[in-house]
C-alpha cells in the first residue's frame, strides 16, 4: 500500500451507542422535570438511573471524534481540498440546528408572550422575548459560538455543538498542516490529545475552550486510527505506537480520575466521572469492534441503531417536547401516582417527533448512504 492508503471499516455498532446515549439524555431531562414537579421522587431507582443520562454526552464525544477523523482522512484520500471539508462538515450540523433555533424561538416566544397576558403561569423560560436581545446574542446563537463568547444559549442542549465546532476547527487547521498524509494528521492530533491531558493533570481547571473536553474527542480519534489505519511505509512500527500513546493517554486518564473531581466544562460537570465514562467507553468500544458484525444483527440492537440514526434531532429538539409534555401534563391534573406513564410517554414523545423533525430537516443533508464511520 502507498503511504496515503488507509482501510476504513463500518463500525455498525455506533449507531446503537448513539441511540443509546440519545435516550439517555432523554431520560436525564425528563427526571429533572419531574423532580421540580414531584420532588418526593427523588428516592425512586428509575430517577436516580436517569441522574446519570447527561453521561450520554461523553459518549457523543467519543464517536464523533471517530467518525470526523473518518471524515478527514477520506478526504484525504479524494484529494478533496480543505474547503470541502468545511463545507461537508458546516452541512452536517448548521441547517438542522438552525431549524431547531427556529423551533425554539418560535416555542419561547409564544410562551413568553402567553405569560405577559396571564395565559400561563410566569416562569425562567418567559421572562424575556427574542426581540428584546441584543446582535451579539444572535450571532453567537445563530453560528455556534455561544460558549466562547459567553452568551446564553436558545437551544440549551448546543453548547455541545458549540464544542463541536470548535473540534472541527481544529481538526481543519490540521489538515492544512499535514501536506495531504493521513499518519501525519492523525498523530498531530495525537499529540494535541496528549497534551491537553498532561495539561489536565497539572492545572485541571486552566484549560480554556474546547481544549478542556478535546481529550474525548481525541480519544475516538486514537480509536479510529488503531482500528482503521494501515497506511505508513513501516504500518507495525506505526500501529506500535499508536497502541502506546492509546495506552499513555488512558494511563493519564486514569491519573486524572483518580487525582481530582473538579468541575469541568461549559456545565462544570464532575470531571471524575464524565472522564471515567469517556475513558472507558473508549476501552468498550476498541474491545467490542470485534464483535460488531454480530451485535448489530440483534433485533434490539437494530431498533436502537433506528433511534442512533436521527439521534442528533432527537438531541436538538427533545426538550422543548419534554417542557411542551410537562405543561399538558400538569393542565390535565392527572395523579401523581402515574408518574411512570408520563416517564413512557416523554419517551415516546420525543422519539416521534424528532422521527418527523428528521426525515424534514436532517435527512436531506446526509449523502445517500450513510454509514456509521462518517
Amino acid at each position: 500500500m502507498s503511504s496515503n492508503s488507509v482501510r476504513v471499516g463500518t463500525y455498525r455498532m455506533l449507531d446503537v451507542y448513539r441511540g443509546i446515549a440519545s435516550l439517555g439524555v432523554v431520560a436525564f431531562h425528563w427526571g429533572e422535570i419531574s423532580l421540580r414537579r414531584q420532588p418526593e421522587l427523588t428516592g425512586n431507582p428509575i430517577y436516580i438511573a436517569s441522574a446519570y443520562g447527561f453521561l450520554g454526552v461523553q459518549i457523543f464525544f467519543v464517536i464523533s471524534g471517530y467518525c470526523i477523523a473518518a471524515a478527514a482522512v477520506a478526504l484525504l484520500r479524494r484529494e478533496d481540498s480543505l474547503w470541502s471539508y468545511f463545507v461537508a462538515r458546516a452541512r452536517r450540523i448548521y441547517p438542522v440546528y438552525w431549524a431547531a433555533l427556529l423551533f425554539a424561538t418560535a416555542f419561547y416566544e409564544v410562551s413568553t408572550q402567553l405569560a405577559r397576558r396571564g395565559l400561563i403561569p410566569n416562569n425562567v423560560l418567559t421572562q424575556d422575548s427574542v426581540f428584546d436581545r441584543g446582535w451579539l446574542y444572535h450571532f453567537a446563537n445563530i453560528t455556534l459560538t455561544a460558549v466562547p463568547l459567553e452568551q446564553s444559549l436558545r437551544v440549551e442542549v448546543a453548547w455541545t455543538l458549540c464544542y463541536e465546532v470548535a473540534f472541527y476547527v481544529i481538526v481543519g487547521i490540521a489538515l492544512a498542516l499535514c501536506a495531504r498524509h493521513p499518519g501525519r494528521l492523525l498523530t498531530l492530533l495525537h499529540l494535541l490529545t496528549i497534551t491537553t491531558m498532561g495539561a489536565l493533570l497539572i492545572q485541571p481547571q486552566h484549560l480554556p475552550f474546547p481544549l478542556d473536553l478535546w481529550p474525548h474527542f481525541g480519544l475516538g480519534v486514537f480509536l479510529f486510527d488503531l482500528l482503521a489505519f494501515s497506511g505508513e511505509p513501516e504500518p507495525s512500527k506505526r500501529r506500535n505506537a499508536v497502541v502506546t500513546g492509546f495506552a499513555i493517554c488512558l494511563g493519564m486518564y486514569a491519573a486524572f480520575v483518580a487525582l481530582y473531581d473538579v468541575p469541568i466544562g461549559y456545565l462544570a460537570q464532575d470531571s471524575r466521572m464524565t472522564f471515567a465514562v469517556a475513558g472507558a467507553f473508549a476501552l468498550f468500544l476498541l474491545v467490542m469492534r470485534r464483535y460488531d458484525a454480530i451485535w448489530s444483527e440483534v433485533t434490539l440492537m437494530r431498533r436502537l441503531a433506528f433511534i442512533g440514526v436521527y439521534s442528533y434531532s432527537l438531541y436538538l429538539v427533545h426538550l422543548i417536547l419534554l417542557r411542551i409534555w410537562n405543561q399538558l401534563w400538569q393542565k390535565l391534573h392527572l395523579p401523581g401516582s402515574w408518574h411512570l406513564l408520563a416517564f413512557l410517554m416523554a419517551f415516546v414523545l420525543s422519539v416521534g417527533f424528532a422521527y418527523g423533525f428528521f426525515l424534514l430537516f436532517e435527512r436531506p443533508t446526509l449523502k445517500r448512504k450513510a454509514k456509521a464511520t462518517i
